[in-house]
């Protein structure tokens, strides 16, 4: 299997940003509170986190020479 690109995860949380832009847009056009607005935003960051973390985690196991000093 490949090995997994930095950029990947650098996409996965550019593209949490911007569903979370998007996301806010929608729901304050819709009138909610504040609350939650920022729940849902909490909730995307927690989950793309959880994402990058695998990932990362992930590709330190298949490569751990790529990560020695």
């Amino acid at each position: 299997m490949k090995e997994i690109d930095p950029r990947i995860i650098i996409t996965i949380l550019l593209g949490g940003l911007l569903v979370q832009a998007l996301v806010f847009l929608f729901i304050s056009s819709i009138g909610n509170n504040a609350d939650t607005i920022m729940l849902v935003m909490l909730g995307s960051a927690i989950v793309l986190f959880i994402i990058a973390i695998i990932s990362t985690v992930v590709d330190i196991n298949k490569n751990p020479n790529k990560y020695k000093k």
